[in-house]
């Protein structure tokens, strides 16, 4: 057991609406203090990784995340056990890294030497990037050169890397000399035929057909899958031709 000499708080963020727990950290600060850290780097953009973004976005509707104390504990690697139980039965945890860090919990706790070992070998790890194409463009030692070559977050690029999912799609990244088997949506950008008192309109994606019609993308979505439309009066359906011309 990795000990230390404060009382730790393993604690949860969750949404407000849906009570989704996205978010599992580690403090010995007063819970309500940690809120209001996460709070305030999140208002004032100090971070902008996946967990603080996501803060953000509830603040810019006027909404606050659910702070939720799971245990209280001497062991700062049981946010380590909390993050992997979550990871399991939460498909979008927002936390960067599996936890049970000792650098991100106060300057007065010192480092044991197979923490250091972990950490020294978790920033070494080489990083691959990938074209879209499954081209091989470049390798680095660590993630921090990778995202400072292409000028991004190492945060997205973790993301990216495990959400098994093209970056912006310009960038695939692994930590292996194989390309990376990706999660596709297949409708992603897929051309979109409206048909309409024999007036034919082509739009790009779901999306711009969406605003065509006045109709949510969900509903529309639906409706395509095989939901019956109300006082239907027009057609409409996914092309498969990707070289039509789109007007």
């Amino acid at each position: 057991m990795a000990s230390c000499p404060k009382k730790i708080y393993i604690y949860t963020l969750s949404d407000p609406e849906s009570g989704i727990i996205r978010y599992v950290g580690k403090t010995i600060q007063k819970p309500y203090q940690r809120l209001s850290a996460h709070i305030y780097v999140s208002k004032n953009n100090r971070k902008k990784d996946y967990c603080h973004s996501w803060i953000k976005s509830l603040l810019n509707n006027s909404k606050l995340p659910i702070l939720s104390v799971i245990e209280e504990t001497f062991d700062i690697k049981r946010e380590t056990y909390w993050i992997e139980y979550y990871r399991n039965i939460v498909n979008n945890l927002t936390n960067f890294s599996d936890g049970g860090e000792y650098c991100n919990t106060g300057k007065t706790w010192k480092l044991d030497k197979e923490t250091v070992n972990r950490l020294a070998l978790k920033k070494m790890k080489k990083v691959f990037l990938w074209n879209t194409a499954g081209v091989l463009v470049c390798s680095f030692k660590n993630i921090e050169d990778c995202a400072i070559f292409i000028n991004e977050d190492k945060g997205s690029i973790f993301k990216a890397m495990h959400n098994k999912k093209a970056y912006k799609n310009k960038y695939v990244f692994s930590y292996t000399s194989v390309f990376p088997e990706l999660i596709r949506r297949t409708n992603t950008g897929k051309r979109v035929l409206f048909i309409k008192n024999s007036i034919e309109v082509i739009f790009r994606n779901l999306k711009e057909a969406s605003i065509y019609i006045s109709m949510s993308k969900s509903s529309l979505c639906s409706y395509m899958n095989g939901r019956p439309i109300p006082n239907k009066t027009f057609t409409i359906k996914y092309l498969e031709n990707e070289f039509m011309p789109t007007i």
